[in-house]
């Protein structure tokens, strides 16, 4: 599955979102924070799974689930040069918008 697609969902940037801040965790103790089902918890994980996003180890009877941060640093890279395209752009609309407070219109 592709990245965009895995993360697309709600429950599954939550379940990106626990993993983070609390690493290497079970099954169960991800259902606990969930108003969904095991069963579902367990279908959305296969998915991040699939995708490289959370990678699972299997300790004796159970298997531990940790974040793989790599794929989403390079959606963070690629983003990047766009955010800062935008971050630009707004602080110019901003620098406009104090030196023009009412509202004048100057053609250049």
């Amino acid at each position: 599955m592709d990245i965009f697609q895995a993360i697309a969902d709600p429950t599954r940037r939550e379940l990106v979102a626990q993993l983070k801040n609390n690493p290497s965790q079970s099954i169960t103790r991800l259902c606990k924070n969930q108003s969904i089902s095991r069963q579902a918890v367990t279908k959305h994980l296969k998915i991040l799974i699939n995708a490289n996003i959370v990678i699972s180890e299997k300790k004796g009877r159970h298997s531990l689930h940790t974040l793989n941060p790599q794929p989403l640093k390079e959606i963070a890279d690629w983003l990047a040069p766009i955010a800062n395209m935008w971050n630009q752009r707004l602080a110019n609309l901003q620098s406009y918008l104090k030196e023009n407070p009412d509202g004048e219109q100057h053609d250049k």
